[in-house]
């Protein structure tokens, strides 16, 4: 009976472990804040700084998420209602995103993302893109992304249109409609469980060096129900105009797809001078979320940013400060979420599991090989649903359990079918890995 549960045990090794096929959830995020820079305000993203103002928002949003083999499938949706104090016209709208990948080994996926957006305020503005992406995981708890494509954007009055035209946007056949070819390298790394670190590089393909941007994140799990992060980055724009008559100034309104360029040096005297700033936004932020309730998360956000020209002297300096509160539940189809543990071993007595779940909280790995001691071995979070930890096990039979924990409370994942357990003796079923 061992041996063959040892063979069962050896195809655990080659397969891939999923909780179930088809899991979502629903979350409405609401916000206040006050910002001196639209740029800084949530779903604006265009730089005005001429009224800094108090704002609040609503935002409902709905995923759905559906994995089988190595496919997996996600779409999400929600709209948007952004209020502002002072003149400044409220901002309403949508978005809806679409991601498929095909893990083709463990190491590497490939997929496509894509997306769009459209919003209402003193102008309209529509946004769509589609980026194909390639994943590398050179080890369980590091991975690389390289994504490239297109993103298409258009404004519904004539002053957001003429600023695009300062920009190295490429001119669509669509009247109105300005074309980005984007391309974007990301790292991200799970030094233990506690930490995870993030970096970025991003840029326009038709100037690779001029207009990019740098990003970093630091985000540490303080415990269950905290977690805090540190961010920092920055937005480069280069591009040329034209000043007439000695009058100077620069385009001043939204520019590529992050940002300005804005401003310009005075003009130098008469005729045209054809002039190249350089345009370089350094942005620093911190945030906070705890977790007061398995469906209840409190939130909140510093966020500072720095422009610098390269043909003014001129700083300027914008902040928003904002806290908000996040409401999420999440229906369950077909039974609940189930585990089916993917356990790997490389050779000796040290094995690797991973498991997929997308729901909140914290999963633990807790068994004989930790005597049972609560909670357990944290399982560090790769992504969106995976999970992973490390063992090194002496040979032998080791029963074990996966244990959630979402703030206070404390919730057994039951197994797939597919799994090898034993019963627990308390009418539940344990999992059952064996070394030999």
């Amino acid at each position: 009976m061992i041996k063959w549960m040892a063979i069962m045990c050896s195809f655990m090794f080659i397969q891939q472990g999923y909780t179930q096929q088809l899991e979502g959830y629903l979350s409405v995020d609401s916000r206040t804040g006050y910002s001196t820079n639209t740029l800084l305000t949530p779903f604006f993203g265009e730089w005005d700084r001429s009224s800094p103002s108090s704002y609040g928002y609503i935002s409902p949003m709905g995923m759905l998420m559906f994995y089988t083999g190595g496919l997996s499938v996600e779409a999400a949706g929600g709209g948007v209602f952004e209020t502002f104090t002072g003149d400044r016209q409220n901002l309403f709208g949508g978005y809806g995103l679409m991601n498929a990948r095909y893990r083709i080994t463990d190491s590497f996926s490939a997929g496509i993302e894509s997306g769009g957006s459209t919003i209402s305020t003193s102008f309209d503005r529509s946004m769509y893109w589609a980026q194909p992406v390639l994943s590398w995981s050179p080890t369980l708890f590091t991975r690389v992304n390289a994504r490239i494509g297109s993103s298409f954007r258009s404004y519904g009055n004539a002053a957001a249109g003429e600023a695009d035209e300062e920009t190295n946007g490429q001119e669509d056949e669509v009247a109105g409609r300005t074309r980005f070819d984007l391309y974007g390298l990301e790292v991200e790394t799970w030094p233990n469980f506690s930490w995870k670190i993030q970096a970025g590089l991003y840029g326009d393909l038709s100037a690779p060096a001029d207009n990019l941007s740098l990003a970093g994140s630091v985000e540490h799990r303080v415990n269950n129900s905290l977690r805090l992060a540190a961010r920092a980055g920055m937005d480069q724009y280069k591009f040329q105009f034209a000043t007439q008559n000695g009058t100077g100034g620069g385009p001043g309104g939204p520019g590529g797809p992050g940002g300005p360029p804005i401003g310009g040096p005075p003009g130098t005297g008469n005729g045209t001078v054809v002039v190249e700033d350089t345009d370089r936004i350094f942005r620093i932020g911190v945030s906070a979320n705890y977790q007061v309730h398995r469906n209840v998360t409190l939130f909140g956000i510093a966020d500072q940013l720095r422009l610098n020209s390269s043909v003014s002297d001129e700083s300027i300096q914008d902040y928003q400060l904002s806290a908000g509160v996040r409401f999420t539940i999440r229906p369950s189809f077909g039974g609940g979420t189930k585990a089916e543990p993917d356990w790997r071993t490389n050779g000796s007595q040290v094995l690797r599991l991973k498991i997929n779940y997308s729901g909140d909280g914290q999963l633990y790995l807790i068994g004989d090989f930790n005597d049972w001691e609560h909670p357990g071995v944290p399982l560090s979070r790769q992504d969106s649903r995976r999970y992973v930890a490390q063992l090194s096990l002496d040979p032998g039979a080791y029963e074990y359990k996966i244990l959630l924990i979402e703030g206070d409370e404390e919730t057994w994942i039951d197994f797939t079918d597919e799994t090898i357990t034993v019963r627990d003796g308390f009418g539940g079923e344990n999992g059952l890995i064996i070394i030999e």
